[in-house]
């Protein structure tokens, strides 16, 4: 049986496998906005400055500190699955093993 990894390891890998590419979504988000800044229209540079401001705080504080923070403080119970998905899973047949057949050319079973 696998042995589980702590919260603490779940945070930090979670952070180093996914921190560049939500930090390259926000930038490329970024940069798709400032158009909207770089327009004549008063109402879409707010909109476009607003909207950039929002990406960047989320990229930066929300998934960088107040995630990580959050799991810390929750602890195991960040992880679970809930109750009424647990049931679902429960209930459903499962099947008993996938028998392979050997294949010796595309779409030709040996039986």
């Amino acid at each position: 049986m696998a042995q589980r990894a702590t919260n603490d390891d779940a945070i930090i890998e979670g952070l180093s496998n996914t921190g560049g590419v939500v930090t390259s979504a926000a930038l490329i988000m970024v940069a798709a906005l400032s158009g909207l800044v770089l327009g004549h229209i008063a109402g879409l540079q707010e909109l476009g400055i607003g909207l950039a401001f929002g990406v960047l705080v989320d990229a930066t504080l929300v998934r960088g500190l107040l995630l990580p923070s959050i799991m810390t403080l929750l602890g195991p119970r960040t992880g679970g699955c809930p109750l009424a998905r647990r049931r679902f899973y429960v209930s459903l047949p499962r099947p008993s093993r996938f028998k392979r057949r050997a294949v010796s050319r595309v779409g030709e079973a040996i039986t």
